[in-house]
């Protein structure tokens, strides 16, 4: 994941931000579906490989785009003077909603 995140944040400029979100949320849902369906399956050695290739493809995806553009689009959003205050709010709003889901 972190050799996906490197590539990602060096070649975003390039390939562009929609793109790269385009293909991480197809990867993501790819990757979801697929570990749905090993669920799916009889517990046998074959679907614990299957399991694990998709979460490694999920965090490959995440990585590829959902996870770095993100925090790009925030930084971006705010001018400048504001913007430690509304990264700093966005990341507390980040931080909160994923401890409450977990």
């Amino acid at each position: 994941a972190g050799v996906v995140l490197g590539l990602s944040l060096i070649d975003s400029d390039n390939w562009g931000r929609r793109p790269l979100l385009l293909y991480s949320i197809a990867g993501v849902a790819a990757s979801l579906a697929l570990l749905a369906v090993s669920f799916l399956m009889p517990t046998t050695g074959l679907t614990m490989g299957v399991a694990t290739v998709a979460i490694t493809g999920f965090a490959g995806s995440f990585s590829f785009g959902m996870g770095p553009v993100t925090w790009v689009i925030a930084g971006e959003m705010f001018p400048r003077a504001q913007r430690s205050n509304g990264l700093s709010l966005c990341m507390f709003v980040n931080r909160f909603t994923s401890g409450v889901v977990a």
